[in-house]
């Protein structure tokens, strides 16, 4: 009898051991690699569009069980590098992007993304997202001191100690206070649609 409520306590221990041990989260933080990430820009005029490139900082993403969970990106506006213009031409629009009429990075030096959600990407491909996207990521974008929340599908790939992310973003500048040429009854006008394309490079902390 004793023998059987020993092997009995010992079976429960096992068996629980083993529930706690599936129940174990594996909780990774990723460091963004601002050498290997950037955002791809693209605005838009009555005819043609600018074209150029901003840097990311080293911000975190974190994961659980090798899905993103959380974490932020944030974006140094000084970073801005046209790349459809030369010469004066170039220069003067990146001082005009630095400038109030924009971003006015004097005050706003950054723009924060910061993650809340992100679940299974499940609809059909369309024009507009990333090839092989396969998240949904939901978050606050802070732009000019006003924060949004904003949806995108997104490419999400862990593996080993790299996390790869890809996405395809059109925000309404408007939505965010950046007014700067926005009537097209007006001569200079900047259509409110901005295009960004997110190439994220992380490693594992």
């Amino acid at each position: 009898m004793q023998k059987s409520i020993i092997f009995s306590l010992i079976a429960i221990l096992f068996f629980a051991s083993c529930e706690n041990d599936d129940d174990k989260k594996t909780l990774v933080n990723y460091e963004i690699s601002a050498a290997d990430s950037h955002v791809e820009w693209w605005g838009y005029l009555r005819e043609g569009n600018n074209h150029g490139t901003f840097s990311l900082n080293n911000d975190e993403i974190k994961t659980e069980n090798g899905k993103v969970t959380g974490g932020a990106f944030s974006i140094p506006i000084s970073s801005v590098n046209v790349i459809n213009l030369e010469g004066d031409l170039k220069e003067q629009l990146e001082h005009h992007l630095l400038s109030a009429d924009f971003f006015n990075v004097a005050l706003h030096p950054n723009v924060t993304f910061n993650i809340k959600l992100v679940t299974p990407f499940t609809e059909a491909e369309k024009e507009g997202i990333i090839a092989g996207a396969n998240y949904t990521v939901t978050g606050d974008l802070q732009l000019l001191g006003t924060t949004k929340e904003i949806s995108f599908p997104a490419k999400i790939t862990v593996k080993n100690d790299n996390l790869d992310a890809e996405a395809l973003i059109r925000i309404n500048r408007l939505h965010w206070g950046m007014t700067y040429a926005s009537d097209p009854n007006e001569g200079m006008y900047i259509l409110p649609d901005v295009d960004l394309q997110l190439k994220l490079s992380a490693k594992k902390k």
